[in-house]
């Protein structure tokens, strides 16, 4: 590494150490920057969220400085997460196109401490105001639900539905909470997948299936949308629970078990509606 590049690395990172230290949202970690092992080694920049809260489900940053940097060379950035992809990949391939001889350390971390400190605000605006909306909503549910029992007593065919949800996220505990409680409230099975993107698959009574999508529509979402549905209608002394694919209950799974949510559905024959969830 020529030394004057040397040089400028070394100001930029000390003056980033002591601008970001004690920061709220971010810790800053540096290593490679040992003289003896400029020639060898990039020096490689750590952003690691601070306090950050699990239903975001943050990952490090990672910034490596080759030989030459900043005078003849770009950082190298892994974002490391759906969400800083999302939130900072944008403005950080701009930084990056921008940087030619420049030094751009504090925007690139910068960048990311912004995403973290305004994740955690919007998950605590979003959380309060899904509490509040579910809140209201489970006490229509038991006067909705009664109407739509005492439509099901007129008679008529039998005719189970199921529903492929797809939304941009699903990370709020209360979201989740409503994910699940009114499936079973609604005596739906099916299972989904939290974090990005967010997947729920139900199958039981038509009526309950409307009801279900209804309710979770009515919710705060930055996505939400139906991507497949089936009807299927009984022969004559069917039941519903005669008629399921799915295993009763539901089951949630992980950020990182969509190959569990697929599986589940193909294992009961459901290929074909989970197709759609990739539309």
């Amino acid at each position: 590494m020529e030394e004057g590049a040397r040089e400028r690395l070394q100001d930029e990172v000390e003056a980033l150490l002591a601008i970001f230290e004690g920061h709220e949202d971010v810790l800053v970690e540096v290593a490679g920057l040992d003289p003896a092992m400029h020639d060898q080694a990039a020096v490689v920049v750590t952003v690691i969220p601070n306090d950050a809260p699990q239903e975001l489900q943050l990952a490090s940053t990672r910034v490596e400085l080759l030989s030459g940097y900043p005078e003849r060379t770009r950082p190298t950035v892994d974002l490391g997460c759906p969400f800083f992809v999302d939130r900072c990949g944008e403005e950080v391939a701009e930084i990056l196109e921008m940087s030619d001889g420049q030094e751009c350390l504090y925007q690139v971390v910068q960048c990311v401490a912004q995403a973290v400190s305004e994740g955690k605000s919007e998950l605590r605006e979003e959380e309060a105001l899904a509490r509040e909306e579910q809140l209201r909503l489970e006490r229509q549910l038991e006067q909705t639900l009664a109407d739509a029992n005492n439509k099901g007593k007129e008679g008529g065919e039998v005719v189970l539905g199921r529903r492929l949800c797809f939304s941009h996220h699903i990370i709020a505990p209360s979201k989740r909470s409503a994910v699940v409680g009114w499936a079973l409230e609604l005596k739906l099975g099916g299972c989904s997948k939290i974090g990005w993107p967010g997947l729920i698959a139900v199958e039981g009574e038509e009526r309950h299936c409307q009801l279900y999508v209804q309710l979770l529509q009515r919710l705060r979402w930055k996505k939400f949308v139906v991507r497949g549905e089936e009807q299927v209608r009984g022969r004559e002394g069917q039941t519903i629970d005669d008629m399921r694919k799915l295993p009763s209950g539901f089951c949630e799974f992980g950020q990182d078990e969509a190959h569990l949510f697929a599986k589940t559905l193909k294992d009961a024959g459901l290929e074909d509606l989970f197709r759609t969830s990739m539309k």
